[in-house]
């Protein structure tokens, strides 16, 4: 008996270990297609994941940038992201502004994640 709650607490053990190794991700998609048109206003979604944690625990979504680490242009009117931060929409774009877009979030235990898409804008400006 002894030996079967031994090989018992090895499988949950392996399986709580296998868990814990997952590590926390960010991905970032565009809603409809990443390829538009000029003037269009294409919405990325920002969705984080921490296997093994609870929901209280998950990734806190900080900001979004253009490429690794350049902020966003300050204006309003064109570059919103969600109140959360979980969606980001640039209204009517342009070619110039095609390229990846990241979105950067931090863990639990403080460590920084993020997550990126491209964005192509098809055509020339207006």
């Amino acid at each position: 008996m002894a030996c079967l709650s031994t090989v018992g607490l090895l499988a949950w053990l392996v399986t709580w270990i296998g868990i814990g190794c997952e590590s926390a991700t960010v991905k970032v998609t565009l809603m409809d297609t990443d390829r538009v048109p000029p003037g269009s206003t294409p919405t990325f979604i920002c969705v984080t994941s921490d296997p093994g944690r609870r929901q209280s625990k998950q990734p806190v979504i900080i900001k979004w940038t253009k490429g690794p680490n350049q902020p966003l242009p300050d204006d309003p009117t064109r570059y919103r992201p969600s109140k959360d931060k979980k969606y980001l929409s640039i209204l009517s774009v342009k070619k110039s502004e095609e390229g990846w877009y990241y979105c950067h979030a931090e863990t639990a235990s403080g460590q920084a994640i993020s997550g990126k898409a491209n964005l192509y804008v098809i055509g020339d400006n207006f």
